[in-house]
């Protein structure tokens, strides 16, 4: 089996896996998903269709994806339409998947719109803190970071904080600066003049105020009516109700809004009231007091009777009196029920969140189990295949080893016998080496006698006696040297102390002449020469060898 087809049959099991986890997770449901991309443009532009609802949409079978984004358009629909009461855990959801998948894009908007739901509902510390993720995560988002500061700032100045001055400023430098819209940067100076109204400072709120006007054209009529009402408040907190009138009038004249008239027309009644014109405030608040919500009427009728006091009428006056606290009584027990079926909502919610959780774990259990079946059954196909490809390469090995062993053991013999042959030469050099050097000192012997013995049989006398003169031993003296490589010299330094009759002895031992010539030549025994020889190899520290053995081989 080549390389080639072992590939193909390792390549089979991976391909299965793919497939199946292809097929897990295939486009099968990519028409909802991108149903879902264009609904959540169209919810983040202000442009949802009205004809559209959230609740036709099938959710028994959404993936994650498809989930967190349906969840995160309801989330933003229903904030901007107020129609249904959001909960603080909805959002869960799309803030974990965002997370795992690092959008960081729509995980600063349920961020931001986490905090919408936690500030609606008075929670203002998780508040702030989903608004501080999703200012982290919106870089690029200006708009995402405006609209943050300034949540941030509204929660400061509920907390009479005056970092909400700090916030509006980045407000203000974001609209001005990054974005250079005329409607934001009124949006801003209104919310610093709301700062500046809840520390009664007064003269620079209507400054803002009317910057913010100043600013906004016709097309923003209802957003100049809220300026106005503003003014024409902080005037009447200042004793000032021509002014306030003036404003409201305005208010009136600009606002196009059904639903907030009614809230601007009964102000123009308080305020009539306060310019003395009683009867006119009585008709204008009675004109409009059955459209106001309940907490204005409650006011409005606190109103009314405080205007009838002041006409003397102290019999409508008390009738206004009792609807006002019959009004405030009556908003008190709505808000107890309101805040009992808000705890009851709040435990069935969670109850469904345990049902549906419970639901999803067997889902995801049942799903696990499969992927674990299918991942044994791959484990052991590969496992399979690989045993396989195991045994037919390790009996390719195999073979290869045995012919490689074969070769080394060859390899190793030639070995062997070039290092026995090396050894041989090597042996057989060292001897041819000791034979020459034996030939050589035979021949240095040779002509140190031949060049020495006619010197000393010279200065032979008739008797036989031997008397050597100064140069007679200047010559001997001078061939050892040149036969021995400076022999004197290197025998000085081996042992300073030698005299120079000392050195002349050595010289006859190294060349080698016999014990009685020796005697000859001193004129005394031989036993004598043999105690000379002893006291020279003491005084040269000779310890291991003889005398003549060492002279000799020096």
């Amino acid at each position: 089996m080549n390389k080639l087809t072992q590939r193909i049959i390792l390549l089979i099991p991976l391909l299965l896996v793919l497939t199946t986890f292809s097929a897990a997770y295939s486009s099968e449901k990519s028409p909802r998903l991108l149903q879902f991309q264009q609904l959540e443009k169209a919810a983040f532009s202000g442009n949802f269709p009205k004809n559209h609802s959230l609740k036709n949409i099938d959710t028994t079978r959404m993936s994650q994806e498809e989930k967190a984004l349906y969840i995160l358009i309801q989330t933003k629909i229903a904030l901007k339409t107020q129609n249904i009461s959001l909960h603080d855990t909805l959002l869960h959801i799309p803030i974990r998947y965002f997370k795992a998948q690092k959008d960081a894009k729509r995980l600063a908007e349920s961020y931001y719109l986490q905090g919408e739901i936690y500030r609606l509902n008075h929670f203002f510390l998780r508040a702030t803190d989903c608004y501080d993720q999703a200012a982290l995560l919106s870089n690029e988002n200006r708009y995402l970071q405006y609209w943050t500061n300034i949540r941030q700032a509204q929660i400061c100045r509920f907390k009479m904080s005056t970092e909400a001055h700090n916030y509006l400023k980045k407000v203000l430098w974001i609209a001005q600066e990054e974005l250079n819209d005329k409607y934001l940067i009124a949006k801003a100076f209104y919310e610093q003049a709301l700062c500046c109204i809840n520390e009664q400072n007064f003269p620079p709120a209507i400054g803002f105020l009317t910057q913010a006007i100043s600013l906004l054209d016709n097309s923003h009529k209802d957003d100049i009516a809220l300026f106005e009402t503003e003014l024409s408040n902080i005037y009447l907190m200042q004793m000032q109700p021509d002014s306030a009138l003036l404003h409201i009038e305005n208010a009136l004249a600009a606002n196009t809004d059904s639903i907030s008239l009614p809230n601007i027309a009964i102000r123009k009644g308080y305020i009539l009231g306060e310019c003395g014109q009683t009867t006119a405030a009585m008709s204008q608040i009675l004109s409009y007091i059955g459209t106001v919500p309940m907490t204005e009427q409650i006011r409005a009728y606190r109103e009314l009777s405080k205007l009838n006091e002041k006409n003397g009428n102290n019999t409508a006056a008390a009738q206004y009196l009792k609807k006002h606290v019959l009004l405030r009584d009556s908003l008190d027990a709505d808000r107890k029920e309101e805040l009992i079926e808000k705890i009851q909502s709040l435990h069935e919610y969670k109850r469904q969140r345990e049902r549906a959780r419970q639901a999803e774990q067997e889902t995801a259990e049942v799903k696990l189990i499969f992927y674990r079946l299918f991942a044994l059954a791959s484990i052991g196909i590969c496992l399979l295949c690989l045993g396989y490809y195991r045994t037919k390469q390790n009996k390719r090995k195999l073979s290869e080893e045995l012919k490689e062993e074969k070769i080394q053991r060859m390899e190793m013999c030639m070995l062997q016998q070039e290092t026995e042959i090396a050894l041989a030469q090597e042996k057989e050099k060292q001897k041819q080496h000791e034979i020459e050097k034996l030939n050589q000192n035979i021949e240095y012997y040779k002509r140190l006698n031949a060049i020495t013995l006619p010197i000393l049989m010279r200065r032979q006398n008739a008797q036989g006696a031997l008397h050597l003169q100064d140069e007679d031993w200047e010559i001997i003296v001078h061939n050892t040297d040149a036969c021995f490589n400076q022999f004197t010299t290197r025998l000085k330094e081996h042992c300073s102390s030698l005299t120079e009759e000392e050195l002349r002895f050595c010289c006859l031992i190294k060349m080698e002449l016999p014990m009685a010539l020796l005697a000859e030549i001193y004129h005394i025994a031989k036993g004598s020469i043999s105690r000379k020889k002893m006291r020279l190899k003491e005084k040269m520290h000779i310890t291991e060898q003889s005398f003549d053995e060492f002279i000799s081989a020096f």
